[in-house]
């Protein structure tokens, strides 16, 4: 089995700063895992050691049982793919196609297995009519999934998404769901960064949340809102379906609207 495994990992930046300490986490593949906790939680340090774009201070990153201390980045990325907040921090090439095409090519991927995955990825991303479009010229929520396309094509085990609902309306996040219930089905693991706690209550059985550098829960999502001192300690607000979830009494395991609807409504009918 495929995994992440992140022993006692530590990261300071240059000049002192510590933004982790002592954090062990372990990973599947097939996982969804939100990572949540406020801005300098360490979320996004954590998220970008998984993907090698930094490297520990201290303590062992492994991943499929090797020390990614003895991987490049460029190989870590083949299979830890990382999708930026801002796409246009990752978008370079001139048409959308290229873009996906860029990291295969650099790889050396036969074209008949270059132009699958290329087509695979863009329809999964809903961006085949896209293909030859200049993807600057796309509005932000569409470069966002050239991005996310651009990472899929590259069939990774993994797949990180940093703040992947800024920007995107209703629709868009519901084709955000889709891609990523489209990897998961594919067996991949998606780990998102998130301040969107209805994203990550609708969307991740597993959540972690971090708080000053460390990890203070790793749990179910139910076990993860239910936890007042938790959510305190991270400060992290609890979102107004929990809150009307507990004013109703209602199982901890129901956080969503619809799911308390139906549960008051099967409780009336059996008052009645």
């Amino acid at each position: 089995m495929t995994m992440i495994n992140c022993d006692h990992v530590e990261y300071c930046y240059p000049g002192g700063t510590r933004a982790l300490t002592g954090v062990s986490l372990k990973i599947e593949c097939g996982e969804c895992v939100a990572l949540i906790g406020q801005n300098g939680a360490g979320k996004s340090t954590l998220s970008k050691l998984l993907n090698g774009l930094i490297r520990p201070t201290s303590g062992t990153i492994y991943l499929e049982g090797q020390d990614t201390s003895n991987y490049r980045t460029d190989e870590i990325a083949q299979r830890i793919g990382y999708v930026f907040q801002n796409p246009d921090d990752q978008i370079f090439s001139k048409t959308v196609h290229e873009e996906c095409e860029y990291a295969l090519k650099r790889l050396g991927v036969e074209q008949t297995e270059r132009e699958g995955r290329i087509t695979q990825a863009l329809s999964v991303c809903n961006l085949l009519e896209e293909a030859e479009t200049n993807p600057l010229d796309l509005p932000l929520a569409q470069r966002k999934f050239v991005a996310i396309a651009a990472v899929l094509a590259m069939d990774p085990n993994y797949v990180i998404l940093d703040e992947p609902t800024a920007g995107l309306d209703e629709l868009g996040r519901a084709d955000l769901v889709a891609i990523m219930q489209w990897a998961s089905n594919a067996g991949k693991s998606v780990i998102a960064v998130s301040h969107d706690m209805r994203f990550v209550i609708e969307n991740f059985p597993r959540v972690v949340v971090m708080s000053q550098g460390t990890i203070i829960s790793d749990n179910s999502v139910a076990d993860a809102f239910s936890n007042d001192q938790v959510l305190a300690e991270a400060k992290l607000t609890v979102p107004p379906a929990v809150q009307i979830s507990r004013h109703a009494g209602a199982p901890k395991e129901l956080l969503q609207m619809d799911q308390i609807f139906n549960w008051y409504k099967d409780f009336l009918d059996r008052k009645s």
